[in-house]
């Protein structure tokens, strides 16, 4: 069985621990995309990492969902100083005065051990926010292609005195975009570890503010505005570029592919240690019912209610067949498989079913289906498959205690699966 959970924007970080018993993890991370110009350039979208992760049990995960940066919008109080906010996770500031920037995207990004930025072992980089004025430059696209840089934000397109911000790279931010103008507060600033630039700020109401840098790994640069000494429109903060670690598997980047706040999803194998092969028949008070069709709230064995049944992945290459009748006669009543590990109740003693392999009525053999079933009671119970006693999922085993806390809490049926 395959679990899938998604953590969209919320503004803050996202802990999650690890359960137990899972060592991998397949993440798809989205960067935030950039905010548009005032009546300009359009803000950058945000980039796209996917890639399998190693993890621990009981390991405590950070996520940070990127958020969409601002769309620059004219007020009639703004001040010289008026700055509209870059996206959560990085997003650079654009200039608010004049005709405002959009701001950059936050980065999506992924961290253990901590909080911090060298905590981070997957980043998907935010877009850059669009320079103003209908003329304006363009915000770049965030993230990379596969070559680990952000896009470059776009010159003003009206008279290309103002230049856009640059990408981030693994090494360093994006530098902030200049003009023909000696004041250094219309120039954008450079993006640095983690954080886009700020967008330049005319110091005139008619003229043009810069849009901010996209948040990564490293931020995009912020764009210049526009004012009396450089006329012309606001350019574009530059994309923040992607990063993922040297212990990543199987890594694919892609640039410009989100718009909107990010949005990351991970998902893992819930692998099988005690289980039954499906149609193995259970005893229950309805009668022999095949182990994958008994249903919570239906099925009761023993007058004890079952809570559900699970269906977890299995990677052994053997599974132990038991020959029927290899026990007692008609015990069991038919070949019956399952997974090594899986006890046999034989004169009240639990024994694992590869310990009692004797390579003629009880043998190891190839089983080719993907998925084993075992019942979970409130106790650890012994039932009847195929007629031989065996026992169920211990209520403290670690696939129960995966189902109860992160399945069925979930608000998944106890009788259906999410598959992959």
């Amino acid at each position: 069985m395959s679990f899938s959970k998604t953590f969209s924007y919320t503004g803050e970080p996202i802990s999650y621990v690890v359960p137990f018993g899972i060592n991998q993890m397949h993440v798809e991370l989205n960067g935030a995309s950039g905010g548009n110009g005032d009546f300009g350039g359009q803000g950058g979208f945000g980039a796209n990492i996917t890639g399998d992760i190693d993890v621990s049990n009981g390991e405590t995960m950070y996520f940070f969902v990127g958020g969409v940066g601002k769309n620059g919008v004219s007020k009639s109080d703004a001040n010289v100083n008026t700055m509209v906010g870059g996206g959560f996770n990085g997003g650079g500031s654009a200039g608010g005065f004049g005709d405002p920037g959009g701001s950059g995207g936050g980065a999506s990004d992924i961290r253990v051990n901590g909080i911090g930025l060298s905590d981070r072992i997957l980043v998907a980089g935010g877009g850059g926010g669009g320079g103003s004025d209908p003329q304006g430059g363009t915000g770049g696209n965030g993230g990379n292609g596969g070559n680990n840089y952000g896009q470059n934000g776009n010159d003003d397109s009206n008279t290309g005195n103002q230049k856009g911000g640059t990408g981030g790279s693994q090494a360093d931010g994006g530098i902030g975009g200049q003009n023909g103008s000696s004041k250094q507060n219309s120039w954008g600033t450079n993006g640095s570890l983690g954080q886009g630039g700020n967008g330049g700020k005319t110091d005139s109401v008619t003229y043009d503010s810069g849009g901010g840098g996209g948040g990564g790994y490293y931020g995009g640069g912020g764009g210049a505005a526009s004012n009396v000494d450089s006329r012309g429109d606001g350019a574009g903060g530059g994309g923040g570029s992607s990063y993922a670690y040297e212990l990543a598997n199987d890594v694919e980047l892609k640039q410009g592919t989100n718009h909107g706040n990010g949005i990351i999803t991970m998902s893992f194998v819930i692998p099988s240690w005690i289980c039954f092969a499906a149609n193995t028949m259970i005893q229950t008070d309805r009668g022999e019912i095949p182990i994958q069709l008994i249903k919570a709230g239906k099925h009761t064995i023993a007058g004890k209610r079952v809570l559900g049944i699970t269906k977890t992945y299995h990677e052994e290459s053997e599974l132990v067949c038991f020959k029927k009748g290899c026990l007692h006669e008609n015990v069991p009543n038919r070949d019956t498989i399952m997974s090594k590990k899986h006890s046999v109740i034989i004169r009240g003693k639990y024994i694992p079913a590869e310990d009692m392999v004797n390579n003629e009525t009880i043998t190891l053999v190839p089983y080719g289906e993907s998925f084993l079933y075992n019942i979970l009671m409130k106790n650890h119970e012994v039932v009847r498959a195929n007629n031989m006693k065996s026992e169920t999922l211990h209520p403290q085993n670690k696939i129960a205690r995966l189902f109860k806390n992160h399945i069925w809490k979930n608000g998944y049926s106890k009788n259906k699966t999410l598959v992959k």
